[in-house]
């Protein structure tokens, strides 16, 4: 889908759609507010469209490739907040309301004049400012806890920040999945989500394509970050043969017998075994974070394999998204 800049320069040079539309020239933001609006009505455009490709034979039906593209999302990084940006935020207000507490308390011990009085009304109403914004993040932060939620954008509610590539960095947006039929190079089915991997998609995209073509059984193609085990298993048990790369592991010394899938995860404690028998602690203090980190720099400091196993001098660490 054009993103809403696109689609209004399509306005202007596009001439099918300038005589489709008889000349009119909508604004990027008519035309995302016109899609906001009617949700509804552009799926069932779009399922029709399907359906009536399908009555002309152009879907094959029996291989589908599956991917995803990661859109931005209509609002502003401002305005989207984590437990800890609220945290950090209420602390910085209520160090701006101290400093302008202790400025009026030197205001009364001087003589009031006009210009101290006109001070401190300005001090006040500044002080209120803060306080209601302070109130504000009290809010927010609430929101966050009643609906066991990490993120929360003002703008849009089910945006949340995902990661755009590895060289990209990250911004408040959507994953879009969808799976392309290998006949005609089709789209047979999409889906919305907001996290950043693709893992565990590959089921929820292919079951869509097989209820709209009416089919019990289909094969799939996805690369490797589509590489989860319970996710394939499931595709398997519903009739979805599934071609999937699986992810190479390595390491800065790449000896194989200490890449990171030899590490065993213990869910019971959050800690991680290394091939040498030893405990990686979780070093990530933050709870609401996608990427935690692990590491036993004594250990690793300690060991006769440390040069097998990594090239940093303070031992292996090893990083996980959540």
């Amino acid at each position: 889908m054009l993103s809403t800049a696109v689609s209004a320069s399509c306005f202007l040079y596009n001439k099918e759609i300038i005589w489709l539309i008889n000349g009119i020239q909508p604004k990027y933001r008519v035309i995302a507010d016109f899609r906001k609006d009617n949700v509804d009505a552009l799926t069932n455009v779009f399922n029709s469209f399907i359906d009536f490709c399908i009555n002309l034979g152009l879907y094959g039906k029996e291989l589908i490739a599956i991917d995803g593209t990661k859109i931005e999302a209509s609002a502003s990084k401002r305005k989207h907040y984590s437990k800890n940006k609220i945290t950090k935020m209420k602390e910085l207000i209520q160090k701006r309301i101290n400093e302008y507490m202790h400025d009026l308390e030197k205001s009364d011990l001087m003589d009031e004049t006009e210009d101290t009085k006109f001070e401190k009304e300005k001090i006040q109403q500044a002080i209120k400012i803060l306080e209601t914004k302070l109130n504000e993040y009290t809010e927010f932060k609430k929101i966050l806890e009643e609906n066991e939620i990490n993120e929360l954008n003002i703008t849009d509610p089910d945006a949340k920040t995902v990661k755009f590539g590895a060289h990209q960095g990250t911004d408040v947006g959507y994953n879009i999945q969808a799976a392309v039929d290998s006949k005609n190079k089709l789209i047979a089915a999409f889906g919305v989500t907001n996290n950043s991997a693709d893992q565990g998609e590959l089921y929820n995209t292919a079951i869509i394509a097989m209820e709209k073509f009416n089919v019990e059984s289909i094969e799939a193609v996805a690369d490797k970050g589509y590489f989860e085990v319970a996710d394939l298993k499931k595709c398997e048990e519903n009739g979805i043969t599934c071609y999937v790369s699986k992810p190479r592991y390595s390491n800065s010394t790449g000896d194989s017998i200490y890449f990171n899938d030899k590490f065993i995860y213990n869910p019971q404690d959050n800690t991680y075994i290394c091939p040498e028998g030893q405990t990686l602690l979780c070093i990530t203090k933050k709870k609401d974070v996608k990427e935690r980190k692990y590491t036993n720099s004594k250990a690793c400091g300690d060991c006769t394999c440390k040069e097998k196993c990594t090239t940093s001098k303070i031992g292996r660490i090893l990083t996980r998204n959540y």
